[in-house]
């Protein structure tokens, strides 16, 4: 029944998803521009009693005859009138930009998507509010009524359900039930679109008038439930005995200023004829009788402790008595109550309701609203918090992972993946920190050690040489790109260098001397050496010590075996580290899909270690799914090709459906994706064209001696040149008619041409004594305006008449 995603609406639209269930009477869908992606909500005239779309389709069927044909196009006509004068409204509660436009054989109303939520959803699960702020947030939309009222429109729907809460403090006012509400009327389905507790009682029957007071009752309702906690009664349940309202707001009196509270009484009263008639009225007795609302003050915003789209920011918990503190911008206003809902009033809902100017609102917080999907209830918030809480504390890996999670929930999700973008910034930024932190301390050990070396203290030298090796071997490993390992690389084989340089000095050119040491002494020293830069796990370091020992004592059997040793070592090591670097690459391009790479990874990694059990299961699991892809890549080819040649040869149904079994298998084809808006594009113009001339052919007749259509029904009717009286003036009295007193109208037919001349004339109703022949000499010979449709001139069949008075008139 719903439009599929990606169908093209007024070459304009692209559709994403449906928006809830459809309704008994349109369907709303979440939407883009095809041009600057920004979303927009479209709501589609969708009857669904009287109307179906088949699968597949984009264009509407009208099922059940003529009484639903009729019904249909009632309904429609409501849809659109009321479409094109909200879309001329201007408010900052009203929708803005409204765009309408027909398509498919209905009609669609389409406005830009504001992160925003419904006041329903915040008041079932978060609390109720103070007076100030309910008017607040109400007043804007009295306001936005009465503008909508001056332009002859009603809401009919007015509720927590249809008051939007905007990201930045503001409202907004949708979903106008006017339409809804006539078409209801004529097929008997009020109940459908009834609103407990908000809907007045003249929404009980199809009879009653409706009008500028239904609205002011809903929102006097709306204002009620907002403050107590409590849903309204029904209006049809107030109309015998005790009236529950009374006793509600008697028990809610502390929550209401004095005034307020009879202002809502007077707004809420049953019968509509003794109810407060406008919204305006209803808003100066709220305006003057609140001891706290405030005009001048900077609209509220409701910040939620828990609403997973809210932005950065923590919300501290309320106080263990459960009340739920407004802040408000003046002294004076109480915290209001948490809400009791009629099924629940022992279980107090404890949340942290914020009432701040909006020029606090760009500072901090977050505020209540959601964009986009929620995912299912708490698992991508649960992931999203303990992810929050990691970053903040540095635990970048541990947050990584958190983040990853909630993409599982929520693929999509900008905030989420901006955090994963930050993190690895900040992994390259902290890796390239600890790397500079650790070649400075290379760089001050050496110094040190240089000035020890040029005063001869050669021990002293020699150790701080060992600490700044050390110190630059870290920073090998913490290296963020291969130019900066081979820069700590050779300031490795520069202290190396310097060490032997400072061994053979003390060596002396004679081998030994006063001071100086022998071959032994050296021997001894690098192998010493070498052991220690062994244990410490400096393994490049150990192996050229071991080197330089064999310098003084060569083919020494110990130094060759711990070089030989310490070879294997590397590489192994170096084998294992080639290993882990292919199966992450493998891992990195199987997350991304592109088995056919990870393929070859997992082949090289077979090469260096054939028997691990985790890479052969691996390979397996990676060997299905390339076998999977490439079957989905020759169907995608395939479906592809054929929805190619279909598009083609102008079969854009069939190709709107082999380019989306296409899309459904690779979603990132932009060939695709511009070929299947294109099918769409050319499809809905070929069904608009057919709509056009079904309509033509409906409204029109085809002359069967000329073959030209002579239209019936038109958008301008035809007019004789000087208007009907300038028929009258040209007609001649006939003698007979005048001797005998004939007066009367006579009604002639005419078929006018769409140069204005008249092609035939037909009698239709005559008063005799030659009048009627006069009369269609004066039609056959009268000037006309031709008829028009569409803006062009068309031939047309019309009715008119000569007027024959002998007193003039």
């Amino acid at each position: 029944m719903e439009l599929a995603p990606l169908t093209v609406l007024n070459k304009k639209y692209s559709i994403k998803r449906t928006l809830g269930d459809p309704g008994p009477f349109d369907i709303r869908y979440l939407g883009q521009d095809v041009d600057s992606k920004e979303p927009f909500v479209i709501r589609e005239y969708f009857p669904v009693d009287v109307a179906k779309r088949e699968s597949g389709k984009t264009s509407i069927e009208v099922t059940g005859g003529e009484e639903a044909e009729s019904l249909f196009e009632s309904g429609l006509g409501y849809f659109r009138k009321e479409s094109e004068v909200l879309a001329g409204l201007e408010h900052d509660a009203l929708p803005a930009q409204l765009d309408v436009f027909e398509a498919n054989g209905t009609c669609y109303r389409a406005r830009p998507n504001q992160a925003s939520t419904t006041l329903a959803k915040g008041l079932a699960s978060k609390g109720q509010l103070s007076e100030k702020a309910a008017l607040m947030i109400m007043v804007p939309i009295l306001e936005a009524l009465h503008v909508a009222h001056e332009a002859g429109l009603y809401h009919g729907g007015v509720s927590p359900e249809t008051v939007r809460l905007l990201e930045g403090g503001d409202v907004l006012l949708t979903d106008f039930r006017g339409a809804q509400i006539q078409l209801a009327r004529s097929a008997d389905k009020l109940d459908q679109i009834r609103q407990p507790g908000y809907s007045a009682i003249e929404q009980y029957t199809p009879r009653a008038n409706q009008g500028p007071w239904t609205d002011v009752y809903a929102a006097a309702a709306t204002i009620c439930t907002m403050v107590t906690g409590e849903v309204m009664p029904e209006a049809s349940e107030r109309l015998e005995g005790d009236d529950p309202l009374h006793a509600l707001l008697e028990d809610a009196a502390v929550s209401f200023s004095p005034g307020v509270r009879e202002a809502l009484i007077e707004a809420l009263v049953v019968d509509p004829s003794k109810r407060l008639q406008s919204v305006d009225a209803l808003r100066n007795a709220l305006e003057e009788s609140s001891e706290r609302y405030d005009s001048t003050e900077a609209a509220y915003a409701i910040i939620s402790v828990e609403d997973e789209e809210s932005a950065d920011g923590e919300a501290g918990d309320a106080d263990e008595d459960d009340e739920i503190e407004v802040l408000t911008t003046a002294s004076g206003d109480r915290p209001a109550r948490a809400q009791r809902t009629p099924e629940e009033k022992s279980s107090l809902s404890t949340v942290l309701l914020v009432g701040i100017p909006l020029l606090l609102l760009g500072i901090g917080g977050g505020l209540w609203f959601a964009s986009g999907d929620s995912g299912p209830a708490g698992t991508y918030a649960d992931y999203r918090a303990q992810a929050d809480s990691l970053y903040g504390e540095g635990e970048y890996n541990e947050a990584e992972s958190f983040y990853n999670q909630a993409l599982q929930v929520r693929p999509e999700d900008e905030y989420v993946l901006d955090q994963l973008r930050s993190i690895s910034e900040e992994q390259a930024q902290s890796a390239e920190a600890r790397y500079v932190e650790q070649v400075e301390r290379g760089e001050e050990l050496s110094e040190r050690a240089n000035n020890f070396y040029e005063n001869n203290n050669y021990e002293e030298a020699n150790t701080l040489y060992g600490q700044a090796l050390a110190a630059y071997y870290n920073a090998v490993d913490l290296s963020p790109d291969s130019a900066r390992t081979e820069e700590a690389e050779g300031r490795i084989a520069a202290i190396q260098e310097q060490q032997r340089a400072m061994l053979r000095e003390r060596a002396g050119s004679s081998g030994g001397g006063d001071g100086g040491l022998g071959p032994q002494e050296l021997y001894d020293f690098f192998i010493e050496e070498g052991e220690r830069q062994y244990e410490q796990g400096n393994l490049l370091a150990a192996r050229g010590s071991y080197q330089d020992a064999l310098e003084y004592r060569s083919s020494d059997p110990y130094a060759e075996q711990r070089i030989e040793t310490i070879n294997a070592e590397l590489e192994e090591q170096e084998s294992e580290e080639e290993f882990q670097n292919l199966i992450d690459r493998a891992e990195r391009l199987m997350q991304t899909s592109n088995y056919a790479d990870a393929q070859d990874a997992l082949e090289q990694a077979v090469q260096l270690n054939p028997d691990n059990a985790e890479l052969q299961e691996m390979m397996s699991q990676n060997e299905e799914l390339l076998a999977e892809q490439q079957q989905q890549d020759e169907r995608f080819d395939q479906l592809r090709t054929q929805a190619d040649n279909a598009l083609q040869e102008g079969n854009y149904e069939e190709a709107i459906s082999l380019y989306r079994q296409a899309y459904e298998i690779n979603p990132d084809s932009d060939e695709v994706v511009e070929r299947l808006q294109r099918a769409q594009s050319e499809y809905e113009e070929m069904q608009m064209a057919a709509q056009r001339q079904q309509r033509e052919e409906q409204r029109s007749e085809e002359d069967e001696e000329t073959g030209e259509r002579i239209y019936t029904v038109v958008d301008q009717e035809p007019a004789p040149v000087g208007g009907l009286a300038a028929l009258t003036q040209n007609a001649s009295y006939p003698e007979r008619a005048a001797r005998r007193g004939v007066e009367g109208r006579v009604y002639v037919q005419a078929v006018v041409n769409a140069d204005g001349s008249v092609r035939e004339a037909e009698l239709i109703r005559g008063i005799g004594y030659g009048c009627d022949r006069e009369a269609l000499r004066v039609v056959r010979e009268a000037e006309f305006e031709p008829a028009q449709v569409s803006g062009r001139a068309v031939a047309s069949r019309t009715t008119v008449w000569v007027q024959f008075s002998l007193s003039g008139d």
